[in-house]
């Protein structure tokens, strides 16, 4: 069984790693065409979770990946995708999903009750979720702005409870 699955740096596509199943394990190999002067980790996407891949080698123009991982911590999961960071996110995974029947792409994090829900403010871009906007919040993850959203176990924003009702 082999699989192929997109990596991402800052939200683009840069390459793609090679799943292969090995006995009890998966062995996952590629290479992406990122140009950096940091240090960037791998890490491999599933469900509401990220699993290490471990430090993307440079050589010539290019960063590769190797690393084996047991087959059950992935087994059972949705792959999303792969992507490269200079470090492990803080609490914020990377999110897919829908919110109130809209497609959305972010970051989550969990919260009590739920999880929140942040999409990326992109000023050059249009807000997909406009119809929604009086349901979001603004924060800064990371220093970068994000509109951000609660929901609740079932996926269905939760008000705040701040504004009373008339």
């Amino acid at each position: 069984m082999t699989n192929t699955i997109p990596v991402q740096y800052e939200g683009i596509t840069c390459g793609e790693l090679t799943m292969e199943k090995q006995g009890l394990f998966l062995r996952f190999t590629g290479s992406c065409t990122i140009q950096s002067h940091e240090i960037l980790r791998a890490f491999l996407e599933i469900d509401q979770d990220v699993i290490p891949l471990g430090v993307a080698i440079p050589e010539g123009n290019r960063l590769h990946i190797q690393q084996t991982v047991l087959s059950s911590k992935i087994i059972g999961h949705k792959v999303h995708g792969a992507f490269l960071a200079v470090r492990e996110p803080d609490g914020y995974l990377p999110w897919r999903g829908e919110i109130c029947g809209y497609s959305a792409q972010g970051v989550a994090c969990k919260k009590e009750g739920g999880l929140e829900v942040a999409l990326a403010l992109e000023p050059e871009k249009p807000f997909d979720l406009l119809p929604l906007i009086c349901l979001f919040s603004y924060k800064r993850i990371d220093g970068k702005p994000y509109l951000s959203i609660l929901l609740d176990k079932k996926g269905n924003p939760v008000l705040s409870d701040a504004v009373p009702s008339p």
